[in-house]
């Protein structure tokens, strides 16, 4: 589950973004592929022709740290992920022309979001609940920092020094401490509220907390001091060879680096500009960002503290996030290739000159899938001087294969492609040009297509969550309360479904966050829907009513993902289930995706999900399933199914007469295709149907389950 909005926001890998420029930039942790193909992504928008791949990989590498010239990341490339480490001077059988790559750890547990100082590694796992552990890299010992935790967030790492922020159990995020040689545990703060986020530059340790004030914590005096009371600072760095603390800051709107020099006692602006400057990461007077461009990408920059300027390292259109950097290096994770790997780039004490185009680029491309192969695109046009845009396409969630689409002319910000293959992703990227000069290009984004939804599995699992919602006791939850149910929103289906197949396409590389780092609100607003959303996914291995109905199980056993499903305050919902024998992995080929939103005033109709399940093997019965409601607490004079023309009477099969789910068995041909509908008079005598997409009509209905578009 993850959930996007308010204060969960606090506890959430924050993946920013950021922006500069090149002259010796270069991926280093790119793994080795099937057929060990390299990769050379050339084109007018990056900068330094240096930056190529060496491998290309489906594996996403992720959360890269450096030290002394050895980088670490986690990486999905075995399965689950493990650290991995980059060093000039190991020797390993997986070697680059760059250096050496290991598997630091290569277990069957997950171990993400590694730190590295010194010959320290630690990371974040769940070896035994979640918790810290870490290796020594002379001598090859590990050990454990914490275990057992109900969740924390990444750990950094400073002259054998480890911090952290972790749920306390109350509900509060605190800042812990571990010192490795001396094996101690000690509290950094333990105050009221939310604490997150640590960083550690031995002995100073910053974090942001709920207010969204910065705090600085002296390891050698033991005080803490504010540095910033007002609101809206987020994700500290410190440098204590520079003396200096920055984050980022939203009082003029939009993020802003902000800075704190220690002598002076002094705060400072820093980087100061229309777009978002995010995730600092700071070390010998070189500041690393992530950067939001004026063409909508997230780039990587540096502002140099001696010369007081900032540049771009790089402005190719992928997603360029999770900056770190020590002495000269700078390193971050990069989606250029349409996978995420590690970059790197060296700081050689020049800035390099970049001619900036008369043409605006394209900004904020928008990219959903609709049903019958339908992608839609929408962008803003930032330029008053186009003669026309050209869009771009690649074919496949790992193309880098760019062919022109088509040509549009001046003022255009919106179109529509049929994509050639259903199940297929395709990235978009859209260039601005006035006679022979072209504008840098839009940031990259990517859809994908699908034939129709909802399916009946989908259907069938829709109808299952409103089942839980209206009886969680029946389910063997009877401390939650029955709640009411969630509305199908056809937009938050789309983008389910178009969701769980791009999974597939991607063999699991990712999962809430695509690779570009489109979450489910960011997803769900591609397709015009303006509200928050929460999200469960699983993997199936099967399809069908059964592999719904333990994937429904499943979620429900899970205290996280049944909280989303039990919600209150969450209104609107889609979910999307693909599965396809040729995709995903060799033991897992499906997924599910679930959507619930909270938008308001959405009204409840009487008979909000419905769904005939066929018979399973060897069973000579159909199914029938209605969830009723009425917020009057009214129940339904009659409920009844029409079949093939024929009424049959529903009962009660959990909940209650006027919230609860109803059912009919049946025997039928399973060899013919049978029409139905649901037809329930409400307690206030009115008619209300429920009617499944495409069905053909058996007389007066209310049409539920419309098949919307954005435009």
């Amino acid at each position: 589950m993850l959930i996007q909005p308010l204060l969960l926001f606090f506890f959430a890998l924050y993946s920013l973004f950021s922006a500069p420029d090149t002259l010796l930039s270069l991926p280093l942790s790119l793994s080795q592929s099937v057929a060990n193909t390299p990769i050379l992504p050339q084109d007018s928008n990056i900068t330094t022709q240096l930056t190529v791949p060496v491998f290309a990989n489906y594996a996403a590498q992720e959360f890269p740290d450096v030290d002394k010239g050895r980088i670490v990341w986690q990486d999905a490339r075995a399965g689950a992920t493990d650290i991995y480490l980059w060093s000039p001077d190991l020797s390993a059988a997986s070697t680059s022309s760059a250096g050496t790559i290991r598997n630091l750890t290569n277990s069957n547990e997950w171990e993400v979001q590694p730190a590295i100082d010194g010959d320290w590694v630690v990371w974040k796992d769940g070896y035994q609940g979640i918790g810290i552990h870490g290796v020594n890299l002379q001598s090859g010992e590990l050990f454990t920092v914490t275990t057992g935790q109900v969740d924390l967030s990444r750990p950094r790492l400073s002259d054998g020094t480890v911090v952290w922020a972790a749920d306390s159990g109350d509900g509060d995020w605190n800042i812990y401490g571990y010192e490795i040689a001396a094996d101690r545990h000690f509290v950094v703060d333990n105050g009221a509220g939310n604490q997150a986020d640590p960083q550690i530059d031995w002995p100073y340790v910053v974090w942001w907390d709920e207010q969204e004030h910065i705090d600085l914590y002296n390891l050698a005096t033991g005080g803490t001091t504010p540095l910033l009371t007002t609101h809206g600072a987020r994700l500290p760095t410190v440098s204590a060879l520079d003396q200096l603390v920055v984050w980022q800051d939203k009082r003029n709107g939009n993020w802003d680096l902000y800075g704190f020099d220690l002598l002076l006692n002094q705060e400072l602006p820093l980087i100061v500009a229309p777009d978002d400057q995010e995730a600092p990461a700071l070390a010998n007077g070189l500041l690393a960002y992530q950067s939001r461009t004026d063409s909508s990408s997230w780039n990587v920059g540096l502002w140099i503290r001696a010369l007081n300027q900032s540049f771009l390292v790089d402005r190719h259109p992928g997603y360029q996030t999770q900056p770190a950097i020590d002495g000269t290096t700078l390193v971050w994770q990069d989606s250029r290739t349409h996978q995420l790997n590690i970059y790197l780039y060296q700081w050689l004490n020049s800035i390099p000159s970049v001619p900036i185009p008369s043409v605006a680029p394209p900004a904020n491309l928008q990219v959903g899938g609709q049903p019958n192969a339908e992608i839609i695109l929408e962008w803003e046009d930032r330029s008053d001087n186009e003669d026309g845009f050209t869009i771009e396409r690649a074919t496949g969630i790992t193309s880098t294969t760019w062919q022109p689409l088509t040509d549009l002319p001046p003022n255009s910000s919106h179109y529509t492609d049929i994509a050639p293959q259903v199940g297929e992703s395709y990235w978009y990227r859209v260039q601005a040009f006035r006679q022979s000069e072209v504008s840098f290009y839009s940031n990259e984004s990517f859809g994908t297509a699908f034939a129709q939804s909802p399916t009946t599995d989908e259907l069938y699992l829709m109808t299952l969550i409103n089942a839980a919602r209206a009886d969680p006791a029946a389910y063997g939850y009877s401390d939650a309360p029955p709640v009411p149910p969630l509305v199908y929103n056809p937009l938050l289906a789309y983008t389910a479904h178009s969701h769980s197949q791009a999974i597939l396409n991607g063999a699991f590389q990712f999962g809430h966050c695509d690779i570009i780092g489109r979450c489910p609100t960011d997803r769900v607003r591609a397709l015009g829907y303006p509200f928050n959303c929460t999200e469960n996914l699983v993997t199936t291995t099967t399809t069908g009513p059964l592999a719904m109905s333990e994937a429904n199980k499943g979620f429900l056993a899970s205290s996280g993902h049944r909280r989303s499903m039990l919600a209150a305050d969450l209104t609107e919902f889609g979910v999307g289930h693909t599965f396809d024998p040729t995709k995903g992995d060799a033991g897992r080929h499906g997924q599910v995706t679930e959507l619930f939103c909270g938008a308001d005033a959405v009204p409840i109709p009487a008979l909000p999900n419905g769904i005939m399940v066929p018979p399973a093997a060897g069973e000579p019965d159909f199914t029938f399933l209605a969830n009723f409601y009425s917020a009057a607490g009214k129940a339904p004079l009659t409920a009844t199914v029409l079949i093939d023309g024929a009424t049959y009477p529903m009962s009660l099969l959990s909940g209650v007469a006027a919230h609860g789910t109803y059912t009919l068995k049946l025997s039928l041909d399973a060899r013919v295709k049978h029409n139905y509908q649901f037809h329930f008079i409400d307690g206030d005598g009115n008619d209300v149907y429920w009617i499944p997409p495409g069905a053909r009509l058996l007389g007066d209905r209310s049409v539920y389950l419309p098949l919307i578009s954005k435009r």
